[in-house]
């Protein structure tokens, strides 16, 4: 199974803390684990972004 990843905090103080690595780390984990597969353009991030709309550039890009 394919998978992709989609790493998001709503704060830029946030972008600096440990939340987007560990949300990555987090989803690579289950990806290994299920043994699926997740190619590099479809690993995504984003910073800084609320999640309140879905006109989220990353999100955006992934959804397509």
């Amino acid at each position: 199974m394919r998978a992709a990843i989609y790493s998001r905090v709503s704060h830029e103080e946030q972008v600096e803390g440990w939340s987007l690595d560990a949300q990555h780390d987090l989803c690579l984990a289950l990806v290994e684990q299920r043994k699926w597969t997740v190619a590099p353009e479809h690993i995504h991030f984003e910073p800084g972004r609320s999640a309140k709309t879905d006109a989220r550039p990353a999100f955006q890009r992934m959804m397509r």
